[in-house]
């Protein structure tokens, strides 16, 4: 199988606190599906993402995922679960360099795939997400 990705990467500084990075990828797979070995799979992704550094304490952040599932839309496997409609609104305090207390809100924007609900892929229940946590790293 060939496999062929156009991408477009960016990641700025738009000031000393604010960051901003994009991604956008584009995939092509050919002889996918070797019942159509002249049939090819395409489809697309990419995030948009700000972080801004308000203290040396706090930072916040936010993301939006997005994934098209293309030419897997109605394909019967796991890569009809490539589709992605996700958002990510993150509050960071450090405690030291290593250590920080993470509060993060995910919304999953995606309606469930009626389709694959019997099956092991798709989009088979939302995933909106609230976590508090500590994150430490040595």
């Amino acid at each position: 199988m060939d496999k062929d990705i156009v991408g477009f990467d960016l990641a700025r500084d738009i000031t000393s606190k604010l960051d901003v990075f994009i991604q956008v990828l584009s995939n092509t797979w050919k002889g996918f599906d070797a019942s159509q070995p002249d049939k090819n799979f395409s489809w697309v992704g990419g995030f948009i993402g700000v972080d801004y550094i308000h203290s040396q304490e706090w930072a916040f952040s936010f993301l939006q995922n997005y994934a098209d599932n293309g030419d897997f839309s109605d394909s019967d496997s796991i890569f009809r679960g490539i589709e992605i409609n996700t958002t990510t609104l993150s509050a960071s305090y450090y405690l030291a360099r290593n250590a920080k207390l993470l509060f993060e809100v995910n919304i999953d924007w995606l309606d469930i795939d009626r389709d694959t609900l019997d099956r092991t892929y798709g989009h088979q229940v939302k995933e909106n997400t609230l976590v508090f946590g500590v994150d430490a790293a040595f």
